[in-house]
């Protein structure tokens, strides 16, 4: 029998060494400005903070105005392809290389560091007193410097200011109803609206607050004590890239995972593949039709994806894996913090929505989406799953009743890939009442047809049979093929298959005409009184 093709991967490359020097697409100039209140003395002291967070808050010293790692965090050159990979080899945790590298080379975000020695600001109680802070440590900013440089766009305004805090504000914001604030991407965090203009120099572009995040000359970011928690500077420049509003439902594996929802633990560190491709950086390999092995290296070292379109939305396939300078934090002076966790990421899209993960371990998803607690997904393969399918749990139904029919399978990883098999009618278990099968079928374990209940198969249908499944019929088959467009059963994967098995009165009303057998262990049994008319039916050789 001819069996599906498989998928053939042309590598993309592995971090910023292997991908194509070429200009990006996007160059955007930025300034990173440390700022650091003149009593804050957070050190992590005492029995309610971890020997971990004791070490990172070190990294920004209570009295330093700038942190330790200061003139690491951006590339100050502007692209030059005789020299863009020593830059990131010199500053591999720098947001430099993390954007050009998940952007496939396509965006180089740099520009310099400064750090603020204005008059000494203190500790706002308010919100309203927190923007005046702010707004006094912009104005600083530019009467001191030309930012002539971060008007990318030659529109008259800055456009990115990255305004690094060392400790978050104590006040409540917003829905943090105890305080718990580490960032924002529009001008919130300003007077709106506020224009904060050089009174020396009126041909100097303005700084802007706007609650537009793509408008606003900057973002917000706290809690940055170490490069290690630079992951806060990176989500809110996501705000500026992609807008506003955090994605949840791809819990954190990925960037723009935050408040608003149940998340699991910390937030995502790097852009999932969905993100990516909202963006242009990724273009994933679509899947139309039953594929066997197909094989995916994993997301961050080759910017590779799976899209299979369905009815009404898609499934998005990623692999994950942890990486140095991206998914695992590192801090050569404290303990190394593990990665997010590692596997085949599946996601379902509806419509123009974002994606929402079907999870390995679909008891505990349950459990705690009826406590609406935070939910800790696992990735595949995990525990004894590795397959998702129409008819187990976690299963890929669209909504009650209404099964897809997509089944990924034999998810299995290997040398730092995974490989699975995909296919788009695919069947196990108890059949609905009435069911229909034409073109090519795939049957996972062996497909009960109820008492109540009718299988009908097409002329010209394939029926293929996985771990020598079969046919167990207590109701209706009606297989009836033409002398040219035969029904043929065969075993697919295997040697053999089970055969079709009928049980019981119900069963003597199939009909069989014009059906090819293939590798049948035993075509055709009959028990309980099952007396089917068997008519034009053929064994052939697998």
């Amino acid at each position: 029998m001819a069996e599906p093709p498989a998928l053939q991967w042309n590598e993309t490359g592995f971090l910023w060494r292997q991908w194509e020097v070429a200009q990006p697409v996007r160059q955007i100039r930025v300034m990173a400005l440390y700022f650091k209140l003149a009593d804050d003395q957070f050190r992590a002291e005492g029995p309610a903070y971890s020997d971990s967070l004791r070490c990172l808050v070190q990294q920004w010293p209570v009295d330093s105005p700038a942190p330790k790692w200061m003139g690491e965090l951006l590339v100050d050159r502007a692209f030059d392809p005789a020299t863009a990979h020593a830059e990131l080899d010199r500053k591999p945790n720098s947001i430099t290389a993390f954007f050009y590298h998940m952007s496939g080379g396509q965006l180089w975000l740099y520009g310099r560091e400064v750090a603020y020695t204005g008059p000494p600001i203190r500790r706002a109680r308010n919100k309203r007193q927190w923007r005046e802070n702010n707004r006094r440590v912009l104005s600083w900013l530019i009467r001191n410097y030309d930012l002539r440089e971060l008007d990318n766009d030659g529109d008259g305004y800055v456009d990115w200011i990255l305004f690094i805090n060392r400790a978050r504000p104590k006040f409540t914001y917003g829905r943090a109803r105890s305080g718990h604030y580490q960032g924002v991407a529009n001008g919130d965090y300003l007077p709106s609206p506020v224009i904060i203009a050089d009174p020396d120099d009126p041909d100097e572009p303005v700084i802007r607050g706007s609650m537009d995040a793509r408008k606003n000359s900057g973002t917000y970011q706290t809690d940055c004590y170490a490069m290690s928690m630079r992951n806060i500077i990176l989500h809110e420049i996501g705000h500026k890239l992609l807008g506003g509003g955090h994605r949840n439902r791809l819990q954190r594996w990925n960037l723009m995972a935050g408040s608003g929802g149940p998340v699991s633990l910390e937030n995502g560190v790097v852009l999932s593949a969905w993100e990516k491709m909202k963006l242009g950086w990724l273009r994933p390999i679509v899947i139309r039709r039953d594929t066997l092995d197909v094989e995916l290296g994993d997301l961050t070292a080759t910017n590779q994806a799976v899209k299979i379109p369905l009815s009404g939305g898609y499934f998005l396939l990623e692999y994950r894996k942890n990486h140095l300078y991206f998914e695992i934090p590192y801090e050569p002076e404290c303990p190394m913090i593990r990665g997010l966790g590692e596997g085949l990421l599946i996601s379902r899209a509806t419509g123009m929505g974002e994606p929402e993960i079907l999870p390995a371990n679909a008891r505990a998803f349950r459990q705690a989406r009826r406590r609406q607690a935070r939910v800790p997904v696992h990735l595949f393969p995990y525990a004894s799953r590795d397959a998702i399918t129409p008819y187990t749990t976690p299963n890929t139904h669209m909504r009650r009743h209404r099964r897809t029919g997509l089944a990924i399978t034999d998810i299995r990883e290997q040398d730092g890939r995974v490989r699975f098999h995909v296919f788009l009618k695919y069947y196990e278990s108890r059949l609905p009442r009435r069911t229909v099968w034409q073109g090519v079928i795939t049957v996972g374990k062996t497909v009960v047809v109820p008492e109540n209940g009718e299988l009908i198969i097409r002329p010209g249908t394939r029926v293929r049979f996985l771990k020598h499944s079969g046919l167990d019929v207590r109701g209706v088959l009606r297989a009836v093929g033409h002398a040219d467009q035969p029904i043929v059963f065969e075993p697919l994967l295997a040697r053999t298959w089970a055969g079709i098995r009928f049980v019981g009165p119900a069963a003597s009303a199939s009909r069989l005409d014009q059906v090819a057998f293939r590798g049948a262990e035993i075509a055709i049994a009959r028990e309980q009184g099952a007396e089917p008319t068997i008519l034009t039916i053929r064994r052939e050789m697998p």
